[in-house]
């Protein structure tokens, strides 16, 4: 038998026994990427998390969006749609921070090379602060600013039948519902949940 709070397929790598797995210890800074461009998702995410890690001040929660494509319809029908938009928005998020990562350290090593030792010699003659900067400037070239967390998020819609206890005369409703994708890039780890749903006024069903 499935686990009561098992979606109704597969998810590749879950591990449902997180589930009932405490939070872990309140980090010193967290950053969680986001796979979309969307305000709401991104300041949802930043409830989430600053939900779950009270004691982390604000401002060592950096939060950030890239817009990505879900890799599904612009309106998922199902829960297998709406879950794979999730689970390709994480992925693609992780994907494009890694090419944008890779071409800034390639673009800081070029620039670097061009300004060659007349900027070395800048720096260095500028004493203390000087030494102080040439370090800072390497930190950034080797800092592995992989994030802790990539999120996706994918609202969709699913048509449902009246339960037995109604009269068999209701027509079917429409109900509204989200999948959330959680990668955590340094374990491979992968997490999923789905919201509650609820049913669309019939105005806006017509209207999906």
């Amino acid at each position: 038998h499935s686990h009561p709070l098992s979606p109704p397929f597969p998810l590749p790598f879950l591990n449902q026994d997180n589930m009932t797995t405490p939070p872990p210890s309140p980090p010193t800074s967290l950053f969680i990427l986001v796979g979309s461009g969307n305000p709401s998702k991104i300041a949802a995410v930043r409830l989430a998390f600053s939900s779950l890690y009270p004691s982390l001040p604000p401002s060592l929660l950096r939060v950030e969006g890239v817009t990505v494509e879900s890799g599904v319809g612009a309106q998922p029908f199902d829960d297998q749609e709406t879950y794979q938009g999730a689970l390709t928005r994480a992925s693609n998020a992780l994907e494009k921070w890694r090419e944008m990562q890779a071409r800034g350290t390639a673009a800081r090593v070029e620039a670097e090379a061009e300004e060659g030792e007349e900027k070395h010699t800048i720096k260095v003659g500028n004493g203390n602060d000087g030494m102080k900067e040439v370090a800072a400037s390497k930190e950034r070239g080797t800092r592995n600013d992989e994030p802790d967390f990539v999120v996706g998020l994918e609202g969709g819609v699913k048509e449902e039948r009246p339960s037995t206890t109604l009269p068999s005369s209701l027509p079917p409703s429409l109900h509204c519902f989200a999948w959330m994708v959680i990668l955590e890039p340094r374990t491979s780890k992968i997490s999923a949940a789905k919201t509650g749903s609820f049913p669309l006024p019939l105005p806006i069903a017509a209207l999906v």
